[in-house]
């Protein structure tokens, strides 16, 4: 069969495919998960037309934003999963769907837990403010569970209602442990210090937010970066550090990117 599928279509299926995964990928991988996900069978096209195309034209011509690593490697990768020297985080966000599991362990943690308050706000407010903040942190530690579960820990406070913790979770990567906070938004809408302070800075700082049914992770801050206050423009894009977490999954150097974008 000497039929082959359009470039524009194929090109376009291929983003969808890495945009979803966040992950590097071989280009026949890539091709054949694009094809996948236009449910057209493979063995209906010329496959190794297609997958030259996908390499060359798409990949090697830097094309909706790839990169590509040549051989013995052959990997397809989006230039903005990188490092980039830019004035705001102008890349798409995550969305994570309602789950009860996590719900419901919010719910426990907010029964348990002897909240300090330093405000001088209503206890309604306080309260509600407290229960989306554990709905928030709960999706969002589920969510990298589920994704990277050889490297998620619990927080060093783990069932000890009473010990405050500066992080939430933490990520065991390559035999370095990191700690991860998630910050939600105040109720003025911005992130940063809550009225009274008393937030400390962490390794990482996840920040999402609830929007209708779901969770959103908007980005990431570095502990360094952290300020008093700041909006989700300031943050770095979620891509980035997914990227990065699932080179380290697939047991892919991940120099190997930043190399190829400092010479390109």
């Amino acid at each position: 069969m000497n039929d082959t599928l359009s470039m524009p279509i194929l090109f376009k299926a291929c983003r969808q495919v890495v945009d979803a995964s966040m992950a590097p990928m071989h280009y026949a991988e890539l091709t054949r998960q694009a094809f996948l996900r236009l449910n057209i069978p493979i063995a209906g096209v010329n496959w190794k037309r297609q997958i030259e195309d996908v390499r060359e034209k798409l990949l090697e011509a830097d094309r909706h934003g790839f990169g590509y690593i040549g051989a013995p490697y052959c990997y397809a990768y989006l230039k903005e999963w990188l490092p980039q020297e830019t004035m705001f985080n102008p890349f798409s966000h995550v969305g994570i769907a309602a789950m009860l599991e996590a719900s419901e362990r919010a719910i426990f943690e907010g029964l348990m837990r002897k909240f300090k308050d330093k405000t001088r706000a209503r206890p309604e407010s306080i309260a509600k403010g407290r229960a989306r903040g554990l709905l928030i942190e709960q999706h969002v530690r589920y969510w990298f569970r589920a994704k990277w579960p050889d490297m998620v820990l619990p927080p060093d406070n783990e069932g000890m209602w009473e010990m405050p913790c500066d992080h939430d979770f933490k990520l065991r990567v390559k035999g370095r442990i990191l700690r991860i906070d998630v910050a939600g938004p105040k109720a003025s809408g911005a992130y940063g210090q809550p009225i009274g302070g008393g937030k400390i800075a962490t390794d990482i700082h996840v920040i999402a937010a609830i929007d209708g049914n779901e969770v959103v992770i908007h980005g990431f801050i570095p502990g360094n970066e952290y300020r008093d206050i700041f909006t989700t423009w300031d943050t770095h894009p979620i891509a980035r550090m997914v990227f990065w977490l699932n080179c380290n999954k697939l047991d892919i150097d991940y120099n190997l990117f930043k190399r190829s974008s400092s010479d390109g």
